[in-house]
């Protein structure tokens, strides 16, 4: 039994669960959103909130099961902070949890596996997956289930609404988005065939929650670019606090889906595709997965 942990820009999520026949088999799980990345810095009570965090999930675990081991790891927001050192020594000396600081091949290729596990992604196909988050996206080709290649970019949600929002949301710097993403993937980015093309994210699930409450015709799990780009029309005549309370959405989440829409945008226009498949599993359930390799 393994109660992964994933520290992110945006969120810190959790997932108790074990591999067993070819499966992953879950018990609990839960998210928290802290926003512990104020940039290339962590903010100043990112110890704390990690801390909190994880004191919640090691309580709520061990309710269930008294035994099981622990895998903690960050990604873009630690991985790019000039003090990760001091925060992972905070986090340990309060919780005994060693934090593993992932690099951006590390956690393309842990999310890709988790992905690859969901029963709605046919993983014999050769796949394009990409994760959104808060401090960047993850870009991964995949054949028959198994990594080709990889790369991250640094296009997160967060990232790229404190880079070109700051000062509201238009059309204008919404465009600068997608631009800068196009800019990222014409210069490491390169695709071979792609017969199915897979998405995850926090941003990208609440483009999922946000189509529920509307008269798309599609099955939920598929978004469209069209879907993409009708939702970002509508988010740009709304302030996050009303996007929160009409679509079911945190209002911290509603800040940043402008520019997650954006990016997102961005790459189905740079790989001329139409649509994708969503999935919950990404990083947490490759890090399940991470004992027993394919």
């Amino acid at each position: 039994m393994k109660l992964a942990i994933d520290i992110g820009s945006n969120t810190i999520k959790c997932l108790l669960g074990e591999f067993r026949g070819g499966k992953v088999e879950t018990f609990y799980e839960k998210s928290l959103e802290s926003r512990i990345s104020g940039g290339n810095v962590l903010v100043g009570n990112a110890a704390d909130l990690i801390i909190g965090a994880l004191r919640c999930f090691l309580s709520d675990s061990s309710k269930l099961f008294p035994e099981f081991s622990v895998d903690a790891v960050a990604t873009s927001a630690l991985r790019d902070a000039a003090n990760s050192s001091e925060i992972c020594g905070k986090v340990f000396d309060a919780t005994s949890i060693k934090i593993r600081i992932l690099s951006g091949k590390e956690e393309a290729e842990l999310s890709y596996r988790g992905a690859m596990s969901d029963p709605a992604v046919n993983g014999n196909l050769s796949n394009l997956f990409f994760d959104l988050g808060g401090g960047s996206m993850e870009v991964v080709c995949g054949e028959n289930g198994r990594v080709v290649s990889s790369e991250s970019f640094k296009i997160g949600a967060v990232r790229m609404t404190r880079k070109f929002l700051a000062s509201g949301i238009s059309n204008a710097n919404l465009a600068e988005i997608k631009k800068f993403a196009l800019g990222e993937f014409e210069k490491k980015l390169k695709i071979a065939r792609i017969d199915s093309l897979v998405g995850a994210g926090g941003a990208v699930a609440a483009a999922r929650i946000m189509k529920r409450s509307m008269n798309f015709t599609s099955p939920e799990n598929i978004l469209s670019l069209a879907e993409f780009k009708y939702m970002l029309d509508l988010l740009l005549n709304m302030q996050a606090k009303d996007v929160a309370l009409k679509f079911g959405i945190s209002q911290s989440r509603a800040e940043i889906v402008p520019a997650a829409f954006a990016c997102v945008i961005g790459l189905l226009e740079f790989l001329g595709a139409d649509s994708f498949v969503h999935t919950f599993r990404n990083l947490r359930y490759g890090l399940i997965m991470d004992d027993f390799r394919l």
